[in-house]
């Protein structure tokens, strides 16, 4: 079959444009498809094929919000977009649509006075490094180039979107990691009497390593684990609680131990290193 050719009828930026396909509007989305182009421009059917992917009709809608927008900042934004493209080549070329259309609204909602919130900021920040990296670059950029100071909330919710553009997921996957992250987190501290202090982020760490391990189906054995389990009772049975929540329902109770037994070795150097920590600031 035949592929018709896209006639642009609407510019939104170098990098997403809406066109006509046989008479079905849609949004094509990719770095450069709408530079230089005007509306009544074609784009051949091979070209967008081979180079765009064909963003969801609902963000149509969205976009047309953006281009009615401030063009300084959607171009500003677009080039902030342009940054985490260069950093992170994999990403989705939907993000052109997503993004510029979640910072420009950003950027909007900062400058009418809303506070921008996200408490899952740690979480995302060792869960998604690299798209964290990468977001604090863009919210740098649009920071220091439209006169705004959007926070590090901000830079965690650019990053879960960054890793659903990684992924072809959406932002409910990333979103959904990292809530299981910080649910672990925080049935340990709240097991161990609130116990959070600046070793926070090594008890991240190592319980996202934990949950990516798992997840891709990666079990350790470990032959000390019922010594482990007697030495270690505390911290022995508040780690078999967080490995069964990271491990999928029917999982074999030896895995579980195994994994366990691991983690109640780190919770209890973790411990230590918590509790002299806060004695030195005392």
């Amino acid at each position: 079959m035949v592929q018709s050719a896209a006639r642009v009828v609407r510019i939104f930026n170098n990098n997403a444009v809406l066109v006509s396909i046989d008479g079905v509007e849609t949004v094509l989305a990719g770095r450069g498809i709408g530079f230089g182009k005007r509306p009544g421009d074609i784009i051949p059917a091979g070209d967008a094929q081979r180079q765009f992917i064909e963003a969801s009709p609902d963000k149509v809608d969205f976009l047309t919000s953006v281009n009615a927008l401030d063009p300084h900042l959607v171009s500003i934004v677009s080039e902030a977009v342009e940054l985490a493209t260069n950093v992170l080549s994999d990403l989705d070329s939907s993000v052109y649509v997503l993004l510029v259309d979640h910072l420009a609204f950003a950027v909007q909602r900062h400058r009418d006075g809303y506070a921008i919130s996200n408490k899952l900021v740690d979480e995302i920040r060792i869960a998604f490094g690299p798209e964290f990296t990468a977001a604090q670059m863009m919210v740098h950029f649009v920071n220091e180039n439209l006169n705004v100071e959007l926070p590090i909330d901000e830079v965690a919710f650019i990053a879960l979107h960054l890793n659903a553009a990684r992924t072809g997921a959406t932002v409910k996957q990333p979103l959904s990691e990292v809530n299981k992250l910080g649910a672990i987190v925080e049935l340990i501290t709240t097991e161990f009497n609130g116990q959070e202090t600046a070793e926070i982020n090594e008890l991240l760490r190592t319980i996202n390593g934990f949950i990516t391990r798992i997840q891709a189906g990666i079990w350790r054995t470990n032959e000390t684990a019922p010594v482990i389990e007697t030495l270690l009772r505390e911290e022995f049975s508040v780690a078999q609680r967080a490995i069964t929540y990271i491990a999928q329902p029917g999982t074999a109770p030896l895995k579980i131990a195994n994994e366990a037994a691991y983690l109640a070795v780190f919770l209890h150097g973790w411990r230590q290193s918590s509790t002299s920590a806060q004695n030195d600031a005392q």
